[in-house]
């Protein structure tokens, strides 16, 4: 069973359920086996259903939580960075990493976690030089 991709994205997974469907109906017996192991008859859900088993969720619905909770958590952690909350977002960066380990939001969560960490470096600098002036 493969793993989801790294840089999981939604419209590249609905495509893919849309070409199963399109190959099943075409005539191409795996493709017709593979959705007839979820459903009596070849339709765009069987096939999304196929897909996300595929991938080893147990539903569409599963699956597509699962793609829209990495973007979510890399977006709240760059909302906090923005927002000079390098805490929150090197804890929300943190979360990804633990969370999503093998996903394009790694990449994203290590660059916040650095940007965050020189931000955070920077303003305790200042904090100390105002403290010692």
């Amino acid at each position: 069973m493969p793993h989801l991709p790294v840089r999981a994205d939604l419209d590249h997974l609905r495509h893919q359920a849309k070409d199963l469907l399109h190959a099943a109906r075409s005539g191409d017996v795996a493709a017709a086996a593979q959705l007839a192991a979820v459903a009596a008859r070849p339709t765009l859900s069987a096939a999304q259903l196929a897909v996300a088993r595929s991938y080893g969720f147990s539903s569409w619905a599963r699956l597509k939580a699962e793609v829209e909770a990495r973007a979510h958590e890399v977006h709240v952690a760059r909302y906090y960075l923005g927002r000079g909350a390098y805490v929150a977002a090197i804890n929300r960066a943190q979360t990804v990493l633990t969370s999503y380990p093998n996903s394009q939001a790694t990449s994203d969560a290590l660059r916040i976690l650095s940007e965050s960490y020189d931000r955070l470096d920077e303003y305790l600098e200042v904090l100390r030089e105002r403290s010692v002036g």
